[in-house]
């Protein structure tokens, strides 16, 4: 996996938008929505194996100084 090549800014989320290598099969898919939906701050995952992306949408963390 890499890092990430996209980000957008959705209210209080991000979507970002991850390319996935060695994907060959819909197991692979299930595997890993299945490890990455559980983790925090991850609200939704939609993995595409046509297109060898990951596109994550995630708790966005504001943090205010002064």
């Amino acid at each position: 996996m890499t890092f990430p090549v996209f980000l957008l800014l959705i209210g209080d989320c991000d979507m970002m938008i991850l390319h996935i290598d060695n994907m060959t099969c819909m197991s692979c898919v299930r595997n890993i929505e299945g490890k990455m939906s559980g983790k925090d701050g991850v609200k939704s995952i939609e993995v595409l194996l046509d297109q060898k992306t990951g596109r994550l949408i995630v708790s966005l963390m504001i943090s205010r100084i002064g």
